[in-house]
């Protein structure tokens, strides 16, 4: 997986755990690897990143959702059951959950699972007599514990499927709290952190930056990159008060909001993103989309959330 978030979390936990990673193989039909989609998990097999082993394996995914996991039970579950297993994580409901449940039992060892914003999504697509519907529920009620990033989400869960979860945000990495730095000041600096797709609205911000008619002298810092990259210019249009930076490196994008005062991304599907602690732990003020993301991690008044374009601009 390219997932740093799980890779930073199992290089944490190896320094004081044998952590074995493994990642859950879509299988794809000989003629569907042409499809770029598809190609580089045709090809997939084990690899090494960032010092991690990660373990690859096959899992059958129907392209109907109602019944996409109905197959699930056919995967072979020897590669990965040899390892020593103390606790078994399934980084989504969707498939890692249910093979975390199906490996467990094998195991005779406890599960958690963790639900995420796509896992939502799909459920939210599907019936609730769906396999899909029945094998999630399934799942969360047999998990001994349920993992959410945020107080919405576990306030969701809590009234669809009656189940307790617990809320744990990602953290920080101590080096950014040990850091010192300063303000810019005379102008308030805006800057959005994101890839630059729909999904994320940074279109919302330029929008807002455009049409601020206030006395103060502001600035939009735009890094990232993505699809829209060009739209979001021609948006712009050249303005004074927005600039572009592209992809930069970690260390960059952490110097960049160390000197501004507001940390803008209203992202309508944010499992949690841990770009708005980082902005957080560098005094940025924070504007975020309502109901995901770090939704319940601030206490009230520390965060501004928007329900639409119109109240994000206010």
């Amino acid at each position: 997986s390219n997932n740093n978030v799980i890779l930073k979390i199992a290089l944490l936990l190896r320094k004081y755990n044998k952590v074995k990673v493994a990642f859950p193989k879509e299988s794809v039909p000989f003629g569907f690897h042409f499809l770029s989609k598809y190609k580089y998990l045709y090809k997939l097999k084990d690899y090494t990143l960032s010092d991690v082993k990660i373990s690859v394996f096959n899992y059958i995914r129907l392209p109907f959702k109602g019944i996409a996991f109905l197959f699930l039970g056919l995967f072979s579950a020897k590669k990965i059951a040899e390892a020593e297993m103390d606790v078994i994580h399934g980084h989504f409901i969707f498939p890692d959950g249910l093979i975390a449940k199906k490996l467990a039992k094998i195991k005779k060892t406890p599960f958690v699972v963790s639900v995420r914003q796509s896992d939502w999504f799909l459920l939210q697509k599907v019936s609730k007599q769906s396999h899909t519907y029945k094998t999630a529920k399934s799942c969360l009620e047999a998990a001994d514990c349920i993992h959410v990033h945020n107080g919405y989400m576990a306030s969701l869960l809590t009234a669809e499927f009656n189940v307790q979860s617990r809320v744990i945000p990602h953290g920080v990495d101590q080096s950014i709290l040990d850091r010192s730095f300063e303000k810019i000041t005379g102008q308030v600096v805006i800057s959005s952190v994101a890839a630059l797709i729909t999904l994320k609205n940074i279109d919302w911000v330029i929008k807002s930056v455009l049409n601020y008619d206030g006395d103060k002298d502001i600035l939009l810092k735009v890094i990232g990159d993505g699809e829209q990259m060009s739209t979001l210019v021609d948006l712009s249009g050249n303005s004074s008060r927005i600039q572009f930076f592209g992809q930069l490196s970690y260390e960059d994008v952490i110097s960049h909001m160390e000197s501004s005062h507001i940390f803008a991304l209203p992202s309508c599907r944010e499992t949690f993103g841990l770009v708005y602690l980082e902005a957080a732990a560098t005094s940025n003020a924070i504007v975020a989309f309502n109901k995901y993301s770090i939704n319940g991690v601030f206490e009230e008044g520390e965060c501004l959330f928007s329900a639409d374009f119109t109240s994000f601009q206010q």
